[in-house]
């Protein structure tokens, strides 16, 4: 018997191996369940002695991807209506099997159910395991009133503001601009992330609303510098079309103190030769610092001009030499909770879920090094 407790501790969740379940009168035979759950059952049946072994054998089932055996298990229990095992418990259980197995239309009806009749803890754990099904069906509209209708401390904020945004996107597929400028002013108000104030100053460009566009632009920046690479070119362009160059470098002056992205130098210079105005004193040092680490054509190019009287074949050869570190090009994106890469922008990590962790690579060590200056 002693062996057999060990045996079966090993193939526990580890959540599971401190905790000592009753064996009863019975000697349990695990190879039995390798081939049919039913017959195990019908050897064993369930009683309040054993049903937490149930419970924990049909999450280990879970886990190794034997979805009909831990569903079996979990019916099986319902069944037998033990006293203080209640049914809704047994049901979530059951929704849990199913979007496990990605059956995720059979949870619908138990979860919502078990939401307005359960109670609080089996309420909760409902609400958890039907938004985390809303959002891997991509249902953002119903997980919005989820939230908005049940929602629990800690389903708000960062998470809502985001539910809220892939929302907006999918009006934007409709073209609805009116619902969509509603369901991101629901967003913005959360105060959370910089998604949301990206999306408006994107939707503004688009109603060729120049001075709303920045202000939300700036607000990304303003709240998160590490988005340098979402921002800064669109704030360029609107500069530009705005005639406000001088307010955009006093405003890119500050953010540069903050967070020294070459990117921001790279703005700095294109509006100043836009302009005609050379660049102020302070400026020096940090192009000179960029030189040197070789990350922008731009800021090379622009240095290069300040001394003319350096050989056209010198010039040519370092243009050369650095067209082939063009940071764009070798950029990529990562994830800051668990370390996924993409070579594109994402606000929703395919790996660990999180929303607004994924970063320019460049713009990460970047904020690492000042970090670490410090």
């Amino acid at each position: 018997m002693k062996n057999l407790l060990l045996y079966f501790e090993k193939l526990l969740p580890e959540r599971f191996r401190s905790r000592r379940f009753p064996m009863g009168e019975y000697h349990y035979d695990l190879k039995i369940m390798e081939s049919d759950v039913t017959r195990w059952l019908n050897r064993y049946p369930i009683n309040l002695e054993n049903v937490e072994i149930y419970y924990a054998l049909a999450e280990l089932f879970r886990r190794r991807g034997e979805f009909d055996k831990a569903i079996s298990i979990h019916e099986a229990i319902s069944s037998a209506s033990l006293q203080g095992h209640e049914p809704f418990k047994l049901e979530i259980e059951i929704a849990r099997d199913y979007y496990s197995a990605g059956v995720l239309s059979h949870a619908e009806s138990v979860l919502l159910r078990a939401l307005e009749e359960a109670d609080d803890e089996t309420s909760k754990n409902a609400f958890r395991l039907w938004l985390s099904i809303l959002e891997k069906e991509k249902g953002w509209k119903q997980a919005v009133e989820l939230i908005e209708k049940y929602g629990i401390p800690g389903s708000g904020g960062l998470r809502l503001a985001n539910l809220y945004c892939e929302y907006a996107e999918d009006l934007q597929e409709s073209n609805d601009i009116a619902d969509v400028a509603r369901v991101l002013k629901k967003a913005r108000k959360l105060n959370v992330g910089t998604r949301a104030a990206y999306m408006s100053a994107v939707l503004a460009v688009e109603k060729q609303r120049v001075g709303e566009a920045t202000y939300y632009y700036r607000d990304v920046l303003e709240k998160d510098p590490l988005r340098t690479n979402l921002a800064i070119k669109p704030l360029k362009l609107l500069a530009v079309a705005g005639n406000s160059a001088d307010g955009m470098l006093d405003f890119l002056k500050q953010l540069y103190l903050r967070h020294p992205s070459v990117r921001i130098l790279e703005v700095v210079i294109e509006l100043h030769q836009l302009s005609g105005e050379p660049l102020e004193a302070h400026w020096t040092s940090a192009i000179e610092e960029k030189v040197r680490l070789g990350e922008s054509v731009i800021v090379v190019d622009y240095w290069l001009e300040q001394f003319p009287e350096l050989p056209a074949q010198v010039t040519t050869v370092i243009k050369s030499v650095l067209s082939n570190n063009n940071l764009d090009a070798h950029d990529i994106q990562i994830c800051t909770h668990c370390g996924y890469e993409s070579d594109k922008m994402l606000w929703h990590c395919p790996q660990c879920e999180a929303w607004e962790t994924i970063y320019s690579s460049y713009e990460l060590e970047l904020s690492r090094s000042i970090k670490k200056d410090s």
